[in-house]
């Protein structure tokens, strides 16, 4: 198994604040860091976040083992966007 040995910031539109994905052997989370404030925090909740993709294609989701890919906040940044490759059940 390959878990996270470095991070990458992903800068939110244009500022000083960025955002990381981290893997553990706990699982994968995503981090919000505000420099200014020296502050770092969770992104989301992944539970949550897992619940709700399963709730849409109806088909469980494990909030441990979550894949999210572009993941990208609004230029008002009051939301994310991202994807999931999860296959919807018929």
């Amino acid at each position: 198994m390959i878990f996270s040995t470095s991070i990458k910031p992903n800068w939110i539109n244009f500022s000083d604040r960025f955002w990381y994905d981290y893997a553990s052997p706990q699982g994968k989370n995503w981090y919000i860091v505000n420099p200014a404030l020296k502050k770092k925090e969770t992104l989301f909740d992944s539970e949550s976040v897992a619940a709700q993709i399963t709730k849409i294609v109806k088909n469980p989701v494990d909030a441990q083992h979550l894949e999210l890919q572009g993941l990208r906040f609004t230029k008002d940044e009051k939301r994310l966007d991202f994807r999931s490759r999860v296959p919807k059940t018929r």
